[in-house]
């Protein structure tokens, strides 16, 4: 039952557009999947990851129709992590990311970690983080642009960030359910990790009072958690009986199966498997987030999704 680091951060963006132009062209990650939210077709749901689309590596957005701005406010995440191999990359995306006219932050120390921040058209916050010297995941396959230098591509996600208004009650969280362990304390920051403290293995809380965060485009969906199978998945279903904690049961997402649950006001966590992944019947490897895929208990309203959807402007459409 133990979790195995971040799988996926999903968000809401207001401009799957300009989201693809920030994650690909910007950014040089992979679009893995295009697909569709499963529970509001009307919605795009976007993977960018690494060139395998390997769990912890994917960042998804939702870009659900006439949604509201966010209302910045605490128990929310607010900030997404990602992770380059060197602090020479963590300078090299700072440049790059400033060139094209974002919001970015300077270079900032937080306990052994190096970071700059950055925020996107949503003013959804970011964080770049150096793997400099921290431990390297196993089976890192970044994606090759042609403009990225191959050595400073991103390699996975980073740290993940929340605000919380109850220390005591997201610290019982991560540390009694989660398996996380506080690791640094600095001020009004707790620092966790689970056990391989690996940079995708951490999260930053950061207490804040006031009016609790309400979602819409600019903020973060959720947050998953990696873990082997569906047999682990029982058992977390188990788990959240016993605490006890309202949760979804066992959801089958068709690239993973999924479980999902508020342990704190406020955030939703996941809990998803490793597999099956994203090649399926649809696409090959090489196809990957190059047409519309759909589950296959979506495919037969294949037409009436397509009619209905905003068209990206992705190269593969031209």
């Amino acid at each position: 039952m133990k979790l195995l680091g971040l799988h996926h951060i999903t968000c809401i963006t207001s401009d799957s557009n300009k989201i693809f132009f920030l994650f690909t062209k910007i950014l040089g990650m992979k679009l893995i999947k295009k697909t569709v939210n499963q529970d509001d077709v009307s919605a795009y749901h976007l993977f960018f990851s690494d060139a395998k689309g390997n769990p912890g590596t994917d960042v998804t957005f939702f870009d659900f129709k006439n949604i509201q701005n966010k209302i910045d406010g605490t128990d929310c995440i607010y900030k997404i992590g990602l992770k380059v191999p060197s602090l020479e990359a963590l300078v090299y995306f700072k440049k790059r990311i400033q060139r094209y006219g974002l919001k970015v932050s300077e270079i900032k120390q937080l306990y052994d970690m190096t970071y700059f921040n950055f925020y996107d058209f949503d003013n959804q916050k970011y964080a770049v983080y150096s793997n400099e010297n921290h431990k390297n995941d196993l089976n890192e396959f970044p994606n090759k642009t042609n403009d990225i230098p191959f050595e400073f591509a991103i390699t996975s996600l980073g740290p993940i960030s929340f605000y919380a208004s109850n220390m005591d009650q997201m610290n019982n969280v991560l540390e009694k359910h989660l398996g996380f362990k506080l690791i640094k304390k600095i001020k009004e920051t707790n620092i966790y990790s689970l056990p391989l403290d690996k940079l995708n293995s951490r999260i930053i809380v950061k207490q804040k009072h006031g009016m609790r965060h309400i979602q819409g485009s600019g903020s973060v969906h959720h947050v998953a958690f990696s873990i082997n199978d569906d047999n682990d998945l029982n058992n977390w279903i188990n788990k959240l009986n016993q605490i006890p904690s309202r949760h979804s049961g066992f959801v089958d997402r068709f690239y993973f199966h999924s479980l999902y649950t508020r342990l704190y006001p406020g955030i939703l966590f996941e809990f998803a498997t490793l597999g099956p992944g994203f090649i399926d019947d649809e696409e090959c490897e090489s196809e990957l987030g190059t047409k519309l895929s759909l589950p296959p208990f979506l495919r037969p309203y294949r037409s009436k999704i397509e009619n209905n959807l905003k068209p990206l402007k992705l190269k593969e459409d031209k």
